[in-house]
Order: C-alpha cells, then structure tokens, then sequence
C-alpha cells in the first residue's frame, strides 16, 4: 500500500516480519523489550521494532516460506485467556498512550483494539458499536471491506455480548 507507513501496517496485520528481509542496519536499531508488563506486550514491542526502524518496505511477488496462521502458542489460547484479554488491553493501551500512532488513522486503530479488548472483558452493546466506529476510521484507506477480518475482529466479542 503506497505511502503507508509499515507500523501503520504492522499494527493492522496486513504486513508481518515473518519470511521478510532486513538490513543489518534496522536489526541493530533493536531495543530491549519491557518484559514486566506481561508477554502480549513484550511480544508486540519486539514484534513491531522490525516496522518501527524501517523507512520504506516492498513487496517481492516470489513464492517464500509458508507461515501458517492459528496455529502458535499464542493463537491457541482463545478469547478467554488473559493473553486475549487483559494483557491484550495492557499492550493496545500501552500503544495509545506512548506515542506508537504515526497519524490519527493509526490513533483511531488503538482506539478499536482498545474497545476491541474491552469487549471481550467486559462485552456491552455500546462498548461494541464503538468498536466497530473505531475500526471503520482506523482501517479507511487499509481495504477495510475485507469481510474475513472484519468478522474475526467483532465475532469474538458478539459471543462474549450474547453469552452475557
């Protein structure tokens, strides 16, 4: 997507650092991640230090290594884990709150997770309809219409409402 910065990408999960080159030059960019704040958070500054040191990304049309996506520790807990629920509020918090948001769009986007999160904690019919205002700002101009992404992003939380 041209003229998006690659965290703006990153935190959208439309780019990943998986099968991805990198100079030496954004490798030794690297900082310590905090590790007090629980593993979500670690596992994101880390994650996102690869989009965060890089000025400009391409993409190479060649058939790569094969990721397959639900299928790591993390993506196995579920929406019930604390890894989905508070840690995840702790870490989109966490990126609200220190200046991680290149733009409003991206400022928008933390608000959705943020809400996102709430949601599965604590579902309300409100807490959703805000969500889903934050994810339609926070995605235009990122091909939001993607139905697929769309429903793996509020699915959950219509299951925490109803279950209430």
């Amino acid at each position: 997507m041209s003229g998006k910065a690659p965290l703006s990408l990153f935190v959208r999960g439309l780019v990943s650092w998986r099968a991805s080159f990198f100079s030496q030059k954004v490798i030794n960019q690297f900082e310590p991640t905090i590790l007090d704040r629980g593993l979500a958070l670690a596992e994101l500054l880390f994650d996102s230090q690869w989009f965060r040191n890089v000025k400009k990304i391409y993409y190479c049309p060649i058939k790569g290594s094969i990721y397959y996506t639900e299928i790591g520790v993390s993506t196995q807990l579920g929406y019930q884990s604390s890894f989905k629920k508070e840690q995840a509020l702790t870490k989109w918090t966490y990126f609200l709150e220190n200046g991680f948001a290149i733009d409003k769009m991206d400022e928008y986007w933390f608000k959705f997770k943020v809400l996102q999160t709430k949601g599965l904690i604590e579902p309300t019919f409100g807490v959703l309809l805000k969500a889903i205002f934050f994810y339609f700002i926070g995605m235009y101009g990122y091909g939001f219409l993607h139905y697929s992404k769309f429903k793996s992003n509020f699915v959950p939380i219509v299951r925490c409402l109803i279950k209430k």
